[in-house]
């Protein structure tokens, strides 16, 4: 990946590669929720249609449910 990362200058200052950052999953979670939300707002949706949205997501649900024990992905 340090081939990757010069390439699309991910290089401190000194031209040194900079370290990956630790991958965190209630990060990722947290930031794609935001995203969402952003979303959401651009397209001017009200909280039924973002329900219905999020509704069509049936693995997404299944993968919650299992994983956490209720849907939270949906607001």
């Amino acid at each position: 990946m340090a081939d990757f990362a010069i390439d699309i200058g991910y290089t401190d200052k000194k031209g040194e590669v900079l370290a990956p950052f630790v991958f965190d999953a209630n990060d990722r979670a947290h930031r794609m929720a935001r995203l969402d939300a952003l979303f959401f707002e651009l397209y001017g949706l009200d909280e039924a249609q973002i329900q219905y949205v999020l509704s069509t997501f049936l693995i997404v649900r299944e993968k919650d449910e299992k994983q956490f024990g209720s849907y939270r992905t949906a607001p």
